[in-house]
Parts: structure tokens; C-alpha cells; sequence
């Protein structure tokens, strides 16, 4: 007997957005609905409450596309949008923190497009951007930046970020679109892992990643556009899986 059913959730129900990019469930058992355009919803399994941007720094979204959500420690939500930096949503209070570039201040968040969230296994904050590398949060508002430099080779090898994953207390595996990196959180440096295969039409390495998954301790699944790689993690070795359906 299958113990899980699905029931379509629709504007009837108050969703005002079916372009979702993220969902995570609070504390309380809230489900949360990062949109492309519609800010973010909440849905306590009757009703949907709306999130969206305003004036008020600390009484709405700084931006209303806000596809990419995480859930802190604390039970706070970060609530990364495409062009307003990132918003932290305390549940308790109701009360937003919102994070901007700064072009005057290198301890600003370095891009106001936040492409991905992290959470590490030590309570670091991790934020990929779309073209301006990571950043870790340091708190009161500061963030320390690790990017692609250019007369750097132990940087890292791109910077847009659109995985992080948990590699050990000192290390993470970043994704980005040119290959995966794995960081030293002490050092901020950067190994460099490419897949080898090339693509006949483009006549170029397939380099982007744009997701990571733990598979089991020593190894994970990288998916690259249509295709998906496992990369064993002591061999430091990638091999090509299957080439999913394209739709």
C-alpha cells in the first residue's frame, strides 16, 4: 500500500505563482514556495500566505523574484532573489534582514542575483552568485568574498555558483559553470575537477555544473545539462552515467 498521495495545488488555493524554483519546509511544518516573479509563498495546509517585496526594508522582500530558499539552524529563511541580493526572514518576529551589494564596501555581498544557498555542517552561511563567485557570511551584515582572480590559479575556476555541497568540516564542493571546485574553508582555495568529454556539435568541454548529490561517502552525482556524471571522491575521477530525456 503506497503510505504517500498527491494533491495539485492551484490558484484556486491561493497559489498565484506555478513558476517555483524551491521548497522547504520550517520548523512548524510550513511548506515555503520560492517563485520567479511572485515573491514567496507559504502554504500551513489550508491557506497560502503571500511574501512580496516592499518599501519597508524590514516588513517585506527587497526583490519579488525570489526563487531560492534555505532553512538555518536557527529556523530562520533565507530567501536568495535574481536582482535584490539576499533577505533573511525571521518566522518569530515577522522581520526581514535584507543584504545588498555595496559597490563601496568589499564586505557587501559581492552579487545582488543569488544563484544558491548553503548551510554548512559547521553553521556557515555559503551564498553562490550568479557571476561574482561565493560568499561566506560572517554576520552583522559582512560577508567575506571568494572568487575567480584571474592571476590566481588556486581561485576558483568560475564565478557562477550553482551548487554547494558539504565535502568535510574544512572543505566544499562548489559547482560552477566551468567544472567543480572543491574549497578549502581555511585556505579559500580552490582543486579544479573538469569532465573530459566533448560535445561534437559545440566543439568544446562539457565544463558547466549545475548540481551536486551525496550519493554515499566516497562518492556523487553530478548533473551537467542532459547528462549525469559520478565523480568518485578518493579516485578524484568522473564518469559519464546516462543522458537523461530531453524534453
Amino acid at each position: 500500500m503506497n503510505e504517500y498521495s498527491v494533491e495539485l495545488l492551484t490558484a484556486e488555493d491561493g497559489f498565484v505563482s506555478s513558476e517555483i524554483y524551491s521548497i522547504i519546509q520550517d520548523r512548524q511544518g510550513f511548506l515555503w514556495f520560492g517563485t520567479a516573479e511572485n515573491g514567496v509563498m507559504r502554504y500551513d495546509g489550508r491557506r497560502v500566505t503571500l511574501f512580496e517585496s516592499d518599501s519597508d526594508p524590514s516588513q517585506g522582500l527587497s526583490h519579488n523574484d525570489a526563487g531560492n530558499l534555505m532553512l538555518d539552524t536557527e529556523g530562520n529563511i533565507w530567501i536568495g532573489t535574481w536582482g535584490g541580493g539576499v533577505n533573511k526572514y525571521d518566522p518569530t518576529t515577522g522581520r526581514y534582514s535584507r543584504y545588498l551589494n555595496d559597490p563601496d564596501d568589499p564586505r557587501s555581498i559581492s552579487s545582488n542575483r543569488i544563484q544558491s544557498l548553503f548551510h554548512d555542517k559547521t553553521g556557515q552561511i555559503w551564498l553562490g552568485s550568479y557571476d561574482q563567485g561565493l560568499n561566506r557570511f560572517l554576520g552583522n551584515g559582512e560577508f567575506e568574498r571568494v572568487q575567480k582572480k584571474s592571476n590566481e590559479d588556486h581561485s576558483l575556476s568560475h564565478n557562477r555558483i550553482w551548487d554547494i555541497m558539504d565535502n568535510n568540516d574544512n572543505s566544499l564542493w562548489v559547482a560552477t559553470s566551468f567544472g567543480l571546485n572543491l574549497l578549502d574553508k581555511r585556505t579559500l582555495t580552490a582543486k579544479h575537477f573538469f569532465p573530459t568529454l566533448i560535445i561534437v556539435l559545440q566543439q568544446e568541454p562539457m565544463k558547466y555544473v549545475a548540481c551536486c548529490v551525496r550519493r554515499q561517502a566516497n562518492s556523487m552525482w553530478r548533473l551537467r545539462k542532459a547528462l549525469f556524471f559520478s565523480f568518485q571522491v578518493q579516485a578524484c575521477s568522473l564518469h559519464k552515467l546516462r543522458e537523461t530525456a530531453k524534453h
